[in-house]
């Protein structure tokens, strides 16, 4: 998703982020009045009746033996969302041995068979168009289920946004709004199983940051079973050759300027970066939740939009450029920041920081492996000296 953490309970807990507070241009910016559209987005009352309807997304399966697809509403004529209610099944085989050997850990086998009753789906690739052309997919009005699967898909929304702090509407927007349409967008599923009833799939080539490079990831957010089960790279190829960096950008070099007075940090950050991705507007960071941003900037000063959630809702930022990201020049995007509990008071005059990786904006497409020259200068409070 742009940025997707994952890694047992508390990075689970961070695995992408929801609607923004505009507290920029935002409300002259009509890419931004479509972010909010899809934060409001509801069951259409479109369904459609499916007879062993079978999705391939690389290595994972689906296969949609009976029931009804569920739909939500679409935003710029895309279709980005659908609740599965019916008998299904999800097999994963994993390409890699260690990949294997990681699942098998947690399920006790190298591979996975799952039936499923329940299901919802987010996806900005070609699922929708798929679905349509599919025989094995009867579409039409509502259907015999459709009350159950607007409360299914409610209940749904609160829980990512709320418990998990996920935001695909930001990653769908970021592929709405590429001038290049992706080969391949993002596609996740929440799977409500038999033996494991919230088991995450999520298939996305800009990279899933906490295990960055990799592209698809099997995880479960049960307390009991909770973690992530294997990961690995896309095995479909680009035009004959393997997917490589899936980055959306390179950040060269933060210039940080801090200000720290006890547990209160202000900071700004000139990012200079460079494009990885062509034809990408939506740029995808990561910042600390409790640090607010209150302007970003372009090279000339002028103001750039951004999406930042609220800040019990998740740290993931966006910042919507003007113009696509070229990927044979720099950019430079100023941060402005502010915020509590960054610094943790552990007494007797120590100051711990928290979030290593997030006290700056930090590149939403990868988690460590976005290597940069920091040019940083902290200022203290006279106490503090």
């Amino acid at each position: 998703m742009n940025r997707t953490s994952l890694i047992v309970a508390a990075s689970l807990l961070a695995l992408v982020a929801p609607l923004a507070r505009a507290q920029q241009p935002a409300a002259t910016s009509p890419e931004l009045s479509a972010y909010t559209a899809l934060r409001k987005l509801a069951l259409s009352g479109e369904a459609c009746k499916v007879a062993n309807v079978v999705i391939r997304r690389d290595a994972g399966v689906f296969t949609l033996k009976s029931g009804d697809l569920y739909f939500v509403g679409p935003i710029e004529g895309r279709v980005t969302a659908a609740v599965f209610l019916g008998d299904g099944e999800f097999t994963l085989t994993p390409p890699l041995e260690c990949e294997k050997r990681s699942l098998a850990i947690n399920t006790k086998t190298s591979s996975i068979t799952e039936p499923f009753t329940e299901a919802v789906f987010h996806f900005s690739d070609e699922t929708w168009a798929e679905l349509k052309e599919s025989e094995q997919a009867t579409f039409g009005a509502a259907g015999p289920q459709a009350s159950r699967a607007g409360d299914v898909f409610r209940d749904h929304q609160k829980y990512i946004r709320e418990t998990l702090g996920l935001n695909f509407e930001l990653r769908t927007f970021s592929d709405l709004y590429s001038k290049e349409k992706e080969l391949h967008g993002y596609f996740a599923a929440f799977i409500k199983g038999r033996t494991y009833q919230k088991l995450f799939y999520l298939m996305d080539p800009r990279g899933i940051d906490q295990v960055a490079p990799e592209q698809v990831v099997l995880a479960s957010f049960d307390n009991a079973t909770g973690g992530l089960w294997a990961a690995f790279p896309m095995q479909t190829s680009v035009a004959g050759a393997p997917l490589t960096d899936s980055r959306t950008f390179d950040i060269k070099q933060h210039d940080i300027d801090a200000t720290i007075d006890g547990t209160m940090m202000t900071a700004t950050d000139k990012v200079t970066l460079r494009g990885v991705r062509s034809g990408v507007r939506v740029l995808p960071f990561q910042l600390f939740s409790r640090l607010r941003i209150s302007k970003v900037t372009d090279a000339g000063g002028a103001a750039v939009p951004f999406i930042q959630q609220s800040k019990e809702e998740g740290s993931e930022v966006g910042v919507v450029l003007p113009a696509t990201l070229p990927t044979d020049s720099d950019t430079v995007l100023t941060f402005e920041y502010a915020g509590p509990d960054a610094i943790s008071d552990s007494g007797n005059s120590n100051f711990i920081l928290v979030p290593r990786s997030t006290w700056y904006p930090n590149n939403g497409s990868t988690a460590f492996g976005d290597r940069a020259l920091f040019r940083t200068t902290f200022r203290l409070s006279d106490k503090l000296t």
